[in-house]
């Protein structure tokens, strides 16, 4: 993360926590501090920082209002919530719509530091999600656009364009589609020098066992039947994504 800006009361632990991140030697790291909410948003909208950290000790306006805004305008922005131990459950049922981390107030500085560089680590995995049912793919991308970069399509004719703007590392596809199935869609990537790398996991709701074994015959690097959990596909992601690195 280049760009961080920083909300809340600013005293001498705020000082300290900005100076830690700023002052990171092996990347640079812009911070911006603020304790007003409406100048916090508006600095957010004109910079775009890559994340947002709120102390919670003595913040002067409600932090779950701030959140909201902020998810309205950037779907996506990374919010990293800084606080006592009980703030976690104060805010708890807002985590699924906010996506934020929290990080306990007396933890080190450092482990700050290390949730954005995971949350950054993350966001550089491309995953391109293959399938025809729309539904099935909108809730595939509420599950994972905020931890990746994911890309949708609801053919294999639309994924080959995908591909052809950006690469993936990782294709989640459906095995059986329309027009090209995920079988012919599997071989024509294979056939292309700049898929050779790329980590193909199928994700069907075949159960039948001799289609099954058809499937495995085609040597995909996973596969997954649906329907399938958040838990279940950020552990495939994860271990596709250790695959690729060894």
């Amino acid at each position: 993360m280049r760009k961080i800006l920083v909300v809340g009361r600013f005293d001498e632990n705020a000082q300290n926590r900005c100076r830690f991140l700023a002052e990171k030697k092996e990347e640079e790291i812009a911070v911006s501090f603020y304790d007003n909410k409406d100048i916090a948003l508006e600095m957010a909208k004109i910079t775009k920082p890559d994340g947002i950290v709120i102390l919670l000790k003595g913040l002067m306006f409600s932090c779950v209002d701030f959140c909201e805004s902020v998810n309205r305008r950037f779907s996506t922005m990374p919010i990293f919530l800084v606080g006592a131990e009980e703030s976690n459950f104060d805010y708890g049922a807002f985590k699924a719509e906010t996506q934020y981390v929290f990080i306990p107030e007396n933890a080190e500085y450092e482990r700050l530091y290390t949730a954005m560089k995971d949350y950054a680590s993350k966001k550089n995995i491309k995953i391109l999600l293959v399938d025809d049912n729309s539904v099935f793919l909108g809730n595939l991308m509420s599950m994972l656009s905020f931890e990746y970069t994911v890309s949708a399509a609801v053919s294999a004719m639309d994924a080959l364009d995908e591909i052809n703007r950006s690469v993936p590392d990782i294709i989640f596809l459906d095995y059986e589609m329309p027009i090209m199935s995920g079988r012919d869609f599997l071989y024509a990537i294979r056939q292309l020098e700049k898929c050779k790398n790329v980590k193909v996991v199928f994700l069907t709701g075949v159960t039948d066992k001799a289609r099954i074994m058809e499937l495995i015959e085609l040597k995909p690097d996973g596969y997954m039947v649906k329907p399938v959990s958040e838990t279940e596909i950020k552990k495939m992601i994860d271990r596709m994504a250790k695959t690729e690195n060894k």
